[in-house]
């Protein structure tokens, strides 16, 4: 259902937030509580309310409860002061006050063409759009799972990090095993905060087996439970609970993952699972400075990339001979580098290669360091050793989202485009709910382009700029595509938007930009743009 209010869309099918047609962004529980206020405007709603409906029941802070409906108000251009939309009535509750309309959603799926493939790879023909709405996945030939994200017990909001970087460490493990198919932690964190029904998430993520539980600390004692459901008849496979002291937190993890080998028979979870989480993982502090650096990549926000450096050079230094320090610092520089954040591109880039190096000389098996490696290296044309990366990381994690989505891109560019396809395909099954798509639909433009599909092209970026209206990569490959159709008036109007959001935009950075390794692609795109009208 979409709510349109104001200069507001707010779509609870696809979870988004679009203010002046520019996508917002949400954390989940902003997100759960505003579309709360909306769908019941018709009534004061209590903070009772609001905690069972947004935290599932938990205890939450006043502050915490505040800083979230400020957080909201923000977000749809309110305030505290001005409570235009979001209205506190002393003593009763707050109330959404704003007139809305209310619009069915559209099938986001609708015109997005799905060829069969065999079960346990996807087909390249298989397109990245067909599994975003929550619509059933079929199973796949062999045993798979998704870890939810466990619930924080402790009673303090900010302790939530500490159970998603166990979460992480999980999905990590497991990903890395050719037997078990896992999915990303982009899409099980969707659920995060949430009433879940197994069944359901079953259905939408396509597995048959969801490990689920929550984590309660208290200085340094911990107590974790867990549960493995079989999601067909949502039965319990089993369910346990681990008291433990913070210094054998990899030790609970190994008994975790044993667990699940132990219930799915994948003889080799136990074994490598142990060796991951063992692998020196002794200094606990820097362990959890490493995962909240993660946490900053993940969102991929300026204040939070920023933060993740921070924390990654001090869990460095605490544990220089951790290579996830290196590789989640070197993942929050590329993320500042790419997206403009740093104040030297450049610099950020040549960082992000020399503690990649680090990473892998410190665990060759490392394969989320190959897969970041591989793109900034193509970020600086240096094609070949970029691909020689992605496909190292690949090998060693064929489960992982990352290593398929960044194969995907590096393929894409360097003069594989089936190869790319498929992996892109892969990566979307992995993660098929997973909030930054777009990045996935622009991966897939950049190897259709290589091979002439640009009907495709114009789909998919019409999905970025639903999802993300002013970004510069998806008009830009919207106006080649289309001038390559012989549109040139769209393909020109699409021009003009790209140059209002950024009047120096020119072929020589969109060739920057859209890195092709082989001379005649980047031709056929500048070509492109040319007659689009861009110089």
């Amino acid at each position: 259902m979409r709510y349109l209010f104001e200069d507001c869309d707010l779509d609870t099918d696809r979870r988004e937030l679009q203010r002046g047609g520019s996508l917002v962004s949400l954390e989940p529980q902003v997100f759960d509580l505003l579309a709360y206020l909306v769908r019941h405007r018709d009534r004061v709603v209590s903070k009772d309310d609001l905690i069972a409906a947004v935290w599932n029941g938990r205890i939450v802070s006043e502050s915490a409860m505040t800083t979230r409906i400020n957080a909201a108000r923000n977000a749809i251009g309110d305030s505290g002061i001005a409570q235009r939309l979001i209205r506190t009535l002393r003593g009763r509750g707050i109330r959404f006050v704003g007139t809305v309309r209310e619009e069915r959603a559209a099938d986001p799926t609708a015109d997005a063409a799905v060829s069969r493939s065999p079960p346990d790879r996807p087909s390249a023909a298989v397109s990245p759009f067909a599994n975003i709405s929550g619509a059933s996945l079929p199973l796949l030939g062999k045993p798979s799972i998704a870890v939810l994200p466990f619930t924080n017990l402790s009673g303090d909001p900010e302790q939530q990090y500490f159970a998603d970087g166990m979460v992480e460490d999980i999905i990590t493990a497991l990903s890395r095993l050719k037997s078990l198919f896992v999915i990303a932690r982009n899409s099980s964190f969707t659920y995060k905060g949430k009433p879940v029904d197994t069944k359901q998430v079953g259905q939408e993520l396509g597995v048959r087996y969801v490990l689920e539980g929550s984590v309660r600390r208290a200085g340094n004692r911990l107590r974790i439970t867990g549960q493995l459901i079989e999601t067909g008849a949502g039965s319990h496979i089993w369910a346990d609970r681990w008291d433990c002291e913070l210094a054998d937190i990899f030790q609970t993890q190994d008994e975790i993952t044993a667990r699940i080998e132990n219930a799915i028979g994948d003889a080799v979870v136990r074994t490598e699972a142990g060796r991951i989480s063992r692998s020196g993982r002794a200094n606990i502090e820097a362990w959890q400075l490493r995962i909240q650096a993660w946490e900053g990549f993940h969102r991929w926000h300026r204040e939070g990339c920023l933060r993740g450096v921070e924390l990654g050079r001090e869990a460095i230094r605490l544990d220089p001979h951790e290579s996830e320090s290196y590789a989640a610092t070197a993942a929050c520089l590329y993320a500042l580098a790419m997206s403009g954040w740093a104040e030297s591109g450049r610099e950020a880039i040549s960082e992000t290669v020399s503690l990649l190096g680090r990473a892998i000389n410190l665990d060759a098996d490392n394969a989320m360091a190959y897969t970041l490696l591989g793109v900034a290296l193509l970020s600086v044309g240096r094609h070949d050793e970029a691909v020689a990366q992605v496909k190292r990381g690949s090998e060693l994690a064929p489960g992982s989202y990352y290593a398929a989505v960044g194969s995907g891109i590096v393929l894409g560019y360097c003069g594989e485009p089936q190869e790319s396809l498929r992996s892109i395909a892969t990566a979307v099954r992995v993660s098929p709910r997973d909030p930054r798509i777009y990045a996935t639909y622009q991966a897939q433009c950049a190897a259709l382009f290589v091979l002439d599909r640009f009907e495709e092209i114009v789909s998919a970026t019409q999905r970025i700029m639903h999802l993300l209206s002013d970004w510069t990569e998806g008009l830009t490959m919207q106006a080649a595509a289309l001038a390559k159709l012989g549109r040139t008036a769209a393909a020109r109007h699409a021009i003009e938007r790209l140059l209002k959001l950024d009047m120096h935009y020119s072929i020589k950075r969109a060739l920057r930009k859209h890195p092709y390794r082989d001379a005649p692609d980047c031709d056929k795109l500048a070509e492109a743009l040319r007659q689009a009208g861009l110089t």
